[in-house]
C-alpha cells in the first residue's frame, strides 16, 4: 500500500529526492517530540539522584522545592528520601524544618479539588526558597 508521497513521486510531480526528505523530515520530527517527552523524565530522575546522594539541607531544599513545582505528588517520595538522607539530624542546618515544610506541603496538597497549576502554586508558596 502506498503513501500520497509515493503516489506524488509515481505521477512525477514529486521528484525521489523530495520524497526522501519529506520522509526524513517526517522522521525526525518524531524522534524530536520523542526526545521533548523523555526530558521531563530524565530531568526528574537527574534531582532525584541529586536527593539521594547529598547531604546538604539547602541542596535537598533547592532540588525538592524544583521537583515539587513540576511534579507535586512527588511529595511523599521527597519525604522518605530525607528520612533516608537523616535530614532530621540536621537540626542546626535546618533539617528538621525541612521535613516539616514537606509535610506541611503534603498536607495541604491532599485537597482533592486542586488543579495541577493549584498544586504548584501551593508547592511554590509552602516550599519557598529561603
Amino acid at each position: 500500500m502506498g503513501t500520497l508521497q509515493d503516489a506524488l513521486r509515481d505521477a512525477g510531480i514529486a521528484s525521489e529526492k523530495q520524497v526522501y526528505e519529506s520522509r526524513a523530515e517526517i522522521q525526525l520530527r518524531a524522534e524530536m517530540e520523542a526526545a521533548q517527552r523523555a526530558k521531563p523524565a530524565k530531568e526528574k530522575e537527574k534531582r532525584l539522584g541529586i536527593l539521594r546522594e547529598t547531604s546538604s539541607p539547602d541542596t535537598f531544599r533547592r532540588e525538592s522545592r524544583k521537583l515539587l513545582l513540576l511534579w507535586p505528588d512527588l511529595v511523599q517520595e521527597l519525604i522518605n528520601i530525607a528520612h533516608a538522607q537523616g535530614m532530621h539530624k540536621k537540626k542546626d542546618k535546618g533539617g528538621t524544618r525541612l521535613i516539616a515544610n514537606l509535610y506541611q506541603v503534603k498536607e495541604m496538597l491532599k485537597q482533592s479539588d486542586l488543579t495541577d497549576k493549584a498544586k504548584q502554586a501551593l508547592a511554590d508558596k509552602l516550599f519557598s526558597n529561603k
